[in-house]
């Protein structure tokens, strides 16, 4: 999940910093052309797209390797999030070399370089549990009703079956109320997206000056 994370913040952060250098620059001198910032915003979608492909992609996969007597080999459909990251990779690739006017050495040399920043901090702050630390205490800081799990694994987990038994009929188990899953989500999201957007923030502070420079040298 951690490798995870880290392919798609950097995919997305490093298309939507471009999404909004290159308009700059193109406006400066022209480069790149205006019609990159169509594919630029057309490859924002591709991990929304990912969701509704990767699971008939994989099904497809392992249909043809079973057709074609390499059934031994089959087994794509337990491995969509591996695909999913694989094309993420690639597709950053692909658009990094189509896009190759309008994204500097400098650009490219700190893709790589915030993908293991972002996986780094992702780890630290899964060790600690600091995210989920805060996100208990301020999610039980705005109420006075029931507290919010000490240790949950399944914190995330809104399913029906972790709902308490008085919000479900004919359950008897001692669950906590959905509600402390919302409270929970909703602040660790809130924290871990400032995160984000600090990281990004770095990220586009030092190849913004750097890109513009390498699209319009005069």
């Amino acid at each position: 999940m951690i490798a995870t994370s880290a392919i798609f913040m950097t995919y997305f952060l490093t298309v939507l910093i471009a999404l909004f250098i290159n308009p700059t620059s193109t406006s400066y001198c022209g480069t790149p052309n205006r019609g990159i910032g169509v594919l630029t915003f057309v490859m924002l979608l591709i991990p929304l797209a990912l969701i509704y492909v990767v699971p008939y992609l994989v099904k497809g996969i392992d249909i043809l390797l079973t057709k074609i007597n390499l059934s031994s080999y089959a087994g794509f459909s337990n491995y969509k999030l591996a695909t999913s990251n694989i094309l993420l990779i690639v597709m950053l690739i692909v658009f990094c070399f189509i896009n190759i006017k309008g994204i500097s050495p400098m650009f490219g040399a700190m893709i790589p370089v915030f993908m293991f920043v972002f996986a780094m901090i992702d780890f630290i702050l899964k060790k600690t549990e600091i995210l989920r630390i805060l996100s208990r205490f301020f999610g039980n800081l705005i109420t006075n009703t029931e507290k919010i799990p000490n240790d949950n694994e399944d914190m995330f987990n809104t399913h029906v079956n972790m709902i308490k038994p008085s919000h479900r009929n004919g359950q008897t188990d001692n669950l906590p109320a959905p509600e402390c899953y919302y409270r929970f989500n909703i602040f660790h999201s809130l924290f871990y997206g400032v995160i984000t957007s600090l990281i990004g923030r770095g990220f586009f502070s030092s190849v913004y000056s750097a890109n513009i420079k390498y699209c319009c040298p005069k």
